[in-house]
């Protein structure tokens, strides 16, 4: 469980992520090969000021774009933001989201489409009073890489909001988050791009034994779908190869997307 309040969104996003890689005995609840898994998590910061790079998590901007279409109507937000006016006091104005949950089995593409348990991101939620706060509603969120993206549009939202409305103070931010889930897939190519697997290998923590198999599995097998069948873990095998030479994605800043972007 992560409890904690922070100044902002970045220092909360990079201390739940030190947090269950380096410190596991005090966040992490479950661990089944090759996830860990922290519960009940309430995260509390001062601002929604999100100052990341979707490069250092080894993504780039059409993820983005794809989870805007997936998740975020644009004519649903616009009535959300216009209907920020009629709130009276104490009342919380609720943004659902529309994440597709079907499974739709592939057989070109053997991995599972859609959400079996359900969307991740529940909704976001936004009040005036006492203090102007979003509040995010998650069932389960990747770290670091589909979280990073449900926290750009905290932060996009909190901007929208200010400007729309001229609101001077800062809004606060809060997440329910019933599941923080790290996988070895999700972390490794930010651990590459940083220079931190060997040294995260050569700790006796259980993160530590499953990125070394799966790490050891990048540098030996080839990019074929005959030894990696799955498209996700094939790219994911190429960042991190690129990532330990120096090849790094473009720069992505959260500052330079926008919640119009997707195709919706």
């Amino acid at each position: 469980m992560i409890n904690d309040n922070y100044p902002d969104i970045t220092s909360a996003f990079q201390s739940i992520i030190d947090r269950i890689v380096w410190h596991p005995q005090e966040v992490v609840d479950f661990v089944k090969s090759p996830s860990l898994y922290s519960y009940d998590n309430l995260i509390h910061a001062s601002s929604c000021e999100f100052e990341w790079d979707l490069q250092q998590v080894g993504l780039t901007h059409s993820r983005w774009v794809r989870f805007l279409t997936q998740y975020i109507r644009n004519d649903e937000l616009r009535t959300w933001l216009d209907s920020i006016t009629e709130q009276r006091r104490g009342v919380v104005n609720l943004l659902r989201s529309t994440g597709h949950t079907e499974v739709v089995p592939d057989h070109h593409h053997p991995e599972l489409k859609g959400h079996r348990w359900g969307a991740c991101f529940l909704g976001v939620s936004f009040r005036y009073t006492p203090q102007p706060n979003l509040t995010l509603y998650s069932r389960t969120a990747r770290v670091p890489t589909t979280a990073v993206m449900e926290l750009s549009l905290i932060s996009h939202l909190g901007r929208e909001i200010r400007k729309l409305y001229n609101i001077k103070k800062e809004i606060s931010f809060t997440w329910f988050c019933s599941v923080i889930h790290v996988t070895t897939f999700d972390i490794l190519p930010y651990l590459a791009i940083r220079g931190e697997v060997e040294e995260l290998i050569e700790t006796k923590y259980d993160l530590g034994r499953f990125v070394s198999r799966s790490y050891r599995e990048i540098l030996t097998k080839e990019l074929t779908r005959e030894q990696i069948p799955y498209g996700r873990q094939r790219r994911i095998h190429r960042r991190v190869r690129e990532a330990l030479v120096g090849q790094l994605l473009p720069s992505c800043p959260v500052s330079s997307l926008s919640v119009w972007e997707g195709n919706s």
